[in-house]
């Protein structure tokens, strides 16, 4: 096991944080092979993405992040009047 897969798996677990006790170990993702590795490429595309001119991070346009990162193009989602009124929250502060 090498050092950027455990510290990969440490980080993850400690993003999920399961509640309800530990149902996957660190040796056990490193033997499933979980972590998908993407190019150098398709790292600075996600970096060009996701970074604005100050700096700061920021996604304006999820489908083309989706599609220029992932390879998911706009035909694998819905969007607009296409997604169900259940997915709708109406948030006053939001603006």
């Amino acid at each position: 096991m090498s050092d950027i897969e455990r510290r990969f798996h440490e980080h993850w677990l400690g993003l999920v944080q399961p509640a309800e006790g530990l149902v996957v170990s660190i040796p056990v993702l490193v033997d499933a092979q979980c972590a998908e590795k993407l190019s150098r490429e398709a790292h600075e595309t996600f970096l060009e993405e996701v970074v604005d001119e100050a700096g700061s991070l920021r996604v304006t346009d999820l489908a083309h992040l989706l599609e220029s990162v992932l390879d998911l193009p706009p035909s694998r989602f819905d969007e607009g009047d296409a997604l169900p009124k259940e997915l709708s929250l109406f948030v006053p502060e939001g603006g």
